[in-house]
């Protein structure tokens, strides 16, 4: 067992010798430079270690806003890529527009139009699709080539499904056009 009655000592400020503590510094210079060289390394340390670890904080944190300021950034370019994507695609495109304007096609390369048949418009969700059948009648094969090649040059997205055509018995041809347009919903 240990004996705290050693330790049960009452320490008084009046005790302490100035002179003595000076004596006992001086005979020690060595190590008490040592000791305080020791004690500011140790602080040293701490303070790089405490500005270490605050300087990766804030670099993790920067990094971490970086990360949402180009998300931020690209989320607002895409939006104005589908507003300037939207803008180029023509607005307004009825079953009346689409007719209006293959029969002008058709006028400017002297295709006959003998019969159209418009189907009700179905909506894509994005977008509403609009379809007609026109049958159509040349006397020219170059004319019909450059009727289509107008359709598919339009400035509305128009798409040619498919079209088939045979010659009749007075040399004329005839041709079946499915078309499809699209109208972008605002």
């Amino acid at each position: 067992m240990i004996n705290l009655d050693k330790f049960n000592t009452q320490f008084d400020v009046n005790d302490i010798d100035p002179a003595q503590i000076v004596k006992l510094l001086t005979d020690n210079q060595k190590i008490v430079v040592i000791a305080i060289g020791i004690f500011t390394l140790l602080i040293a340390g701490v303070m790089f270690n405490d500005f270490h670890a605050k300087s990766a904080g804030l670099r993790l944190k920067m990094s971490h806003e970086q990360g949402k300021l180009d998300v931020i950034k690209a989320r607002e370019k895409a939006i104005n890529d589908l507003g300037s994507f939207k803008a180029s695609i023509p607005k307004e495109l009825t079953v009346f527009d689409l007719i209006t304007l293959i029969t002008n096609y058709a006028r400017a390369n002297n295709i006959d139009i003998v019969s159209y048949l418009p189907s009700p418009s179905k909506d894509m969700g994005l977008f509403d699709q609009i379809d007609v059948r026109f049958d159509v009648s040349t006397s020219d094969f170059k004319g019909m080539m450059l009727f289509i090649k107008k359709i598919e040059s339009s400035k509305y997205p128009i798409l040619i499904n498919s079209w088939t055509g045979s010659e009749d018995k007075d040399g004329r041809i005839s041709f079946k056009l499915a078309i499809s347009a699209v109208l972008i919903h605002p």
